[in-house]
């Protein structure tokens, strides 16, 4: 199985949804990618494309991570939710501080899961990939007088944004999803994209060694998930023998406007948040989160695992 690596350049702040309006989260998960590209390809095609698009995930043909951050050439990854094992020089580390550490460079997160984070770690706990705010706004539309409101976005230093691996079975698979994502660029991923936040460009590179020699859910060590995925009902007492993982709500709003005549929610799911480590792979699915719209709403559930022990 191939895989690249696109990094997104953006062009405006972004809204990632964190439950409240005046928050923004800095990265955003798989399913809100693929939902994002279903919407694209519902616009090229109708429902024929969206179709064609969730059957290329059901088929394994293509896998999507979360979106992570980089900086530079380097990127990051989630720490590992398991524990590791203690050695002399996390005596000297504050254990509040590694709490707080939340990404790590990819090179190096087989060397934390076996040994825990050293100085060089501890230092990229204060790297700062841009900053938060929050914008005030005025809702028009319906009402007499103008309403303010605040919402909370993210915008991204120079040289740093977020980026997502792509893992594809063959060259049909990938050009429909870059047909896709150049789409996206331009209408914005996240939320208040109509309002312009959301815009990117981005670059298309090989994925590094130290990361496509031990992607895939075959590799016989503990494996973390680098999606926000969930496992089909009949996986679950055969994954969770040897987990570490923390489970996330997933909701939100249906975003199509074909799809009822008042905008209405998904189902709520929860997923094993990227980070998750198992000692056995599980498949995942797409879950169809609709309720009694005019189509389907996918909610993209595959994993794509990351050996690191």
């Amino acid at each position: 199985m191939g895989c690249e690596v696109y990094k997104m350049h953006f062009r405006t702040a972004v809204h990632f949804g964190s439950g409240i309006l005046a928050d923004s989260h800095m990265t955003f998960k798989a399913d809100t990618l693929f939902s994002a590209l279903c919407m694209e390809a519902l616009y090229f095609g109708g429902v024929q494309m969206l179709e064609d698009w969730v059957e290329l995930a059901r088929e394994g043909r293509v896998r999507i991570s979360d979106g992570f951050p980089y900086y530079g050439s380097r990127l990051y990854l989630p720490k590992p939710l398991k524990p590791f094992n203690q050695i002399e020089n996390q005596k000297e580390i504050d254990s509040k501080v590694l709490k707080k550490l939340q990404y790590i460079p990819a090179e190096k997160i087989r060397a934390f899961s076996r040994d825990g984070a050293d100085q060089e770690l501890i230092s990229d706990v204060s790297l700062s990939f841009g900053i938060h705010h929050v914008d005030q706004k005025a809702a028009i539309r319906g009402l007499e007088e103008t309403m303010p409101y605040s919402v909370g976005a993210f915008t991204f230093h120079q040289d740093r944004g977020l980026y997502v691996l792509v893992a594809y079975k063959d060259d049909q698979a990938l050009e429909m999803f870059e047909m896709l994502f150049d789409a996206l660029s331009f209408r914005g991923i996240g939320g208040k994209t109509n309002a312009g936040m959301g815009k990117f460009s981005f670059t298309r590179d090989e994925v590094p060694e130290y990361i496509s020699s031990h992607l895939g859910a075959d590799h016989p060590g503990m494996k973390m998930t680098l999606s926000t995925s969930m496992a089909k009902t009949e996986e679950l007492d055969e994954v969770l023998k040897e987990a570490y993982y923390l489970l996330e709500k997933r909701s939100g709003f249906v975003a199509s406007e074909n799809y009822s005549d008042t905008q209405m929610r998904k189902k709520d799911s929860y997923f094993f948040r990227s980070g998750s480590c198992f000692s056995k792979g599980y498949e995942g699915d797409v879950f169809d989160v609709s309720e009694g719209g005019t189509h389907p709403v996918y909610r993209y559930g595959y994993p794509l695992f990351l050996e690191v022990e």
